[in-house]
């Protein structure tokens, strides 16, 4: 099911894309739509904020909130705080790297942890951003490595419409769609 989604995300992506924006931006804010199924029989879904904000051409900050709710035992809020590097390959790609603390709520139980993340972003086509990342996170006793790809959409300048698809090695699988706004 997700994948068939993010296929038709992709179709209507690479058929509207206009040629707005040059290179990954690392600078914006964002909001949207996150659901998971976890290998435990446990749909969530909700909503996350995220932003993102350079401080230099290699270094970069990165926030996430998430709020995950499910009709059974199995909702949580995750609240995740990065330091980024990112290194340019040409003008229409980078690759970047995060280091991740995170704090995850489970209800009763709130446990902390890290998280490490290695990726690549780049322009596959104009106004069409594709994006590929591996991450690990150690959270309690918690061990998982999530695969995933997404795309970014981008409307105008300052306007792009971003999804994600991720996996991971424990079969958990999520699927989120949101709106960014991109500042330079």
């Amino acid at each position: 099911m997700l994948v068939r989604i993010f296929a038709a995300i992709l179709l209507v992506a690479t058929t509207i894309a206009p040629a707005l924006a040059a290179r990954p931006n690392y600078n914006y804010i964002g909001a949207g739509y996150a659901r998971q199924h976890l290998d435990l029989d446990c749909e969530q879904d909700g909503l996350f904020l995220e932003a993102s904000f350079t401080l230099n051409e290699l270094i970069y900050f990165h926030g996430s909130h998430t709020d995950l709710t499910s009709s059974s035992w199995c909702g949580s809020t995750s609240t995740a705080l990065s330091l980024g590097v990112r290194a340019d390959i040409g003008r229409q790609s980078s690759l970047y790297g995060m280091a991740t603390m995170i704090n995850r709520d489970y209800g009763p139980d709130s446990d902390a942890g890290f998280g490490g993340t290695i990726g690549a972003r780049g322009f596959v086509s104009p106004g069409f951003e594709a994006r590929a990342f591996i991450t690990y996170e150690s959270i309690d006793e918690i061990r998982e490595t999530i695969y995933g790809v997404g795309m970014n959409l981008w409307f105008s300048r300052a306007f792009s419409l971003n999804a994600e698809v991720a996996t991971s090695d424990d079969s958990n699988e999520s699927f989120a769609v949101g709106l960014r706004f991109n500042f330079y």
